[in-house]
């Protein structure tokens, strides 16, 4: 018998919780795995750990766990991650929040329901445990790291590809505690902090590395922030679904640039919602300067797009930015974007209106002799 979730109520705030059954004896470590799962209301949940982690490759092999007495299906990093976990008996008992068990991953109104609070799921759970799997590498440089506190020991762990996880960073970020589990050895990520606060602007200096601007944005930056940087910064990582490359951010981004999330919708749909979101603030950042190069955030666009799968499309892409730059973002602009994008993907999103734009009428032009002038729009 397989297990099946039960239906979330998405009205009143409510999440799974896992729970291991501690083994029989020591000697089942590697041995079968039972779990219980229970719903609970967001506000009165029991204290948990929330499991940040690789999901790993689609052809990795996968394990059969059983929950509530029903076979379910994991990958090997989660399984793996589940009996070390079992194997620590300080932590018997202990509540878990696992998204690959307690999001009925199958269920897109399910999925858009829990996506949209999973900010508020991380920051409340009591830890969050950042699970480095048990490459021998990696186990290694983490007892060293517990010895020594090496800053080459540290390097080691920031090359574990859990760092190039796109998922992972509002999972770190919103954590009010997180620990690093590799193997049996934990580490607190605060010592990794401390460790690395002397060389990381350093190391920083002209190199796009996501587990140092991790490291960075957790020492220096854990306010919420533009949704143009946090494309820049980690929209390049790796995630399985294109509309992740905005929808796993958001937990990080200011509410004025939030959007809706829904799986429903196509890559294309994702991809202009975000153009929106993009244009919108760098008017709202600027509402008079016209600059005579390019904005930033076209680069940024440019960027979404190429991560997002349009890379033999950008050069259209590329010729439609004109009209961003040489005149105000209208509707009429957006229509293009969204005439290309159907024509390529199919994609319908034919809704937009000059009545989302209430910028001002007038902009300022910056000429190269540093003068102004007024542009009629």
């Amino acid at each position: 018998m397989a297990f099946v979730h039960q239906p979330l109520i998405a009205q009143i705030r409510r999440i799974r919780l896992l729970k291991i059954i501690a083994p029989i004896s020591p000697s089942e470590f590697w041995g079968p795995l039972s779990c219980e799962i229970k719903t609970v209301n967001m506000e009165s949940a029991p204290p948990y750990f929330a499991l940040s982690y690789t999901w790993g490759d689609l052809g990795d092999p996968t394990y059969i766990i059983h929950i509530n007495g029903g076979a379910y299906r994991v990958k090997k990093n989660l399984y793996h991650f589940l009996c070390y976990f079992r194997g620590d008996s300080r932590y018997h008992g202990t509540y878990l929040w696992i998204d690959q068990i307690c999001i009925n991953q199958s269920d897109l109104d399910e999925r858009s329901y829990t996506v949209r609070f999973m900010p508020t799921i991380y920051w409340r759970s009591t830890c969050v445990i950042t699970w480095l799997g048990i490459d021998t590498d990696t186990v290694a440089a983490a007892l060293d790291f517990a010895a020594t506190r090496s800053a080459d020991a540290l390097t080691v762990l920031l090359s574990n590809r859990y760092f190039t996880r796109l998922w992972i960073v509002q999972e770190v970020l919103l954590a009010r505690e997180v620990h690093v589990l590799a193997g049996t050895v934990w580490l607190g990520f605060q010592d990794m902090e401390e460790t690395a606060r002397e060389q990381v602007d350093k190391m920083l200096y002209g190199v796009r590395n996501p587990s140092l601007y991790l490291l960075w944005d957790s020492i220096h930056n854990r306010q919420s922030r533009h949704l143009a940087q946090c494309i820049d910064r980690y929209s390049s990582n790796h995630c399985e679904k294109p509309q992740d490359r905005v929808y796993s951010l958001l937990g990080l981004v200011k509410p004025e640039e939030q959007l809706a999330i829904d799986y429903e919708k196509s890559v294309p749909e994702v991809f202009v919602d975000a153009v929106k979101v993009l244009a919108r603030s760098h008017w709202r950042q600027h509402p008079y300067t016209r600059f005579s190069k390019e904005p930033p955030y076209i680069t940024t666009f440019m960027s979404l797009a190429k991560n997002m799968g349009f890379a033999q499309q950008l050069d259209t892409l590329r010729k439609l930015t004109k009209e961003i730059y040489n005149t105000k973002p209208s509707a009429a602009w957006y229509q293009k974007v969204l005439q290309y994008l159907e024509s390529s993907y199919g994609a319908s999103y034919s809704h937009i209106t000059d009545d989302d734009y209430d910028e001002e009428e007038e902009v300022q032009e910056e000429e190269e002799d540093g003068g102004y002038q007024y542009l009629s729009i």
